[in-house]
């Protein structure tokens, strides 16, 4: 993180962070390394205020990209099964070890967004302010992992692509103190 003054009106912030890890969780159906982690972000802002105003400009960037998704089958969700998904579990892993997965098919999880806001404040008096906050906000979001986390191929695969747009206006009215 890097933050400070810019100039006598200006100040600004910058933050990066990265993590990168690999697999913690023996597949022993795959014979793989699951759940592992890449991500990334960066968000930065800038600040200017002088006597009657204060803009905050914002902006922000993540992804992340995951090869896997190391899953134990849940009971409540397998039990109508005509096997015992948690027994096969349970065979190959043990009782409730978190470090072992029986999935039979590596999933994966994509996401990215990046958003921008600008947030405008005019003080027309001591009492009264109006305040604009403009906001962009763009999501892509894309996994697919097994349902029951038990040799069965069974996934969920789910896509979201979001865009947004807000604008907000506020007038607002301090009540003046009273001494």
């Amino acid at each position: 993180m890097i933050t400070g003054p810019i100039s006598s009106l200006w100040a600004g912030k910058l933050v990066a962070s990265t993590r990168k890890a690999e697999g913690w969780v023996d597949n022993v159906v795959l014979h793989t390394k699951e759940k592992n982690d890449d991500s990334r972000s960066l968000r930065g802002q800038l600040l200017r205020v002088d006597d009657s105003s204060e803009l905050l400009l914002s902006a922000d960037y993540q992804r992340l990209r995951d090869e896997d998704m190391a899953r134990i089958p849940l009971t409540h969700m397998t039990k109508n099964l005509p096997f015992n998904a948690l027994g096969v579990y349970q065979s190959l892993c043990g009782d409730n070890n978190p470090s072992c997965a029986t999935n039979p098919g590596d999933g994966y999880a994509r996401q990215f967004a990046y958003g921008a806001s600008a947030k405008f404040t005019e003080h027309f008096s001591p009492s009264s302010d109006l305040i604009s906050i403009s906001a962009y906000r763009r999501s892509y979001n894309q996994w697919s992992m097994d349902s029951l986390g038990a040799v069965l191929p069974l996934a969920n695969d789910v896509w979201d692509n979001t865009s947004q747009y807000s604008e907000e206006l506020r007038w607002v009215c301090l009540r003046p103190s009273s001494d």
